[in-house]
């Protein structure tokens, strides 16, 4: 295997990686209250951290995997996955209505950027490995 072969799932593996622990790290939402109440924004966490997951397992599959085209379906598995975490924070489960809070100014942006940059990246993967000849 070639080193210039397997950097998209590298890379890939990376920024799920990011999205994976950032999620519940640095760029956590807020927590849940002393008095017990949980805002929307902390399930929004816990499904862009279950989704970071998803993508670390897609990634590491996609990187250890000998077979092209099994590859190729790995890394548009993991483009779907990216997409659906990229949504999570704003459209699937909409976030608190403050916009100086931690989830607005921390959690969103840092989702949407690093699940965007794990889509693309998937996407090119998914075509390098599906345009690739099978070498005799």
């Amino acid at each position: 295997m070639k080193i210039k072969t397997v950097i998209p799932e590298m890379v890939m593996t990376i920024f799920s990686l990011v999205i994976l622990l950032g999620s519940f790290t640095f760029f956590a939402a807020c927590p849940v209250s002393d008095e017990g109440n949980i805002m929307s924004c902390h399930y929004a966490q816990v499904m862009v951290t279950a989704l970071g997951g998803l993508l670390t397992v897609l990634s590491l599959t996609a990187l250890l995997v000998p077979d092209q085209k099994v590859k190729g379906g790995v890394c548009i598995a993991a483009a779907f996955a990216a997409v659906l975490t990229a949504l999570t924070p704003s459209v699937l489960i909409p976030l608190c209505k403050m916009p100086q809070m931690h989830c607005r100014l921390a959690l969103q942006p840092f989702t949407i950027l690093f699940a965007a940059l794990t889509a693309a990246i998937s996407i090119i993967a998914a075509i390098l490995h599906l345009k690739r000849k099978k070498k005799s």
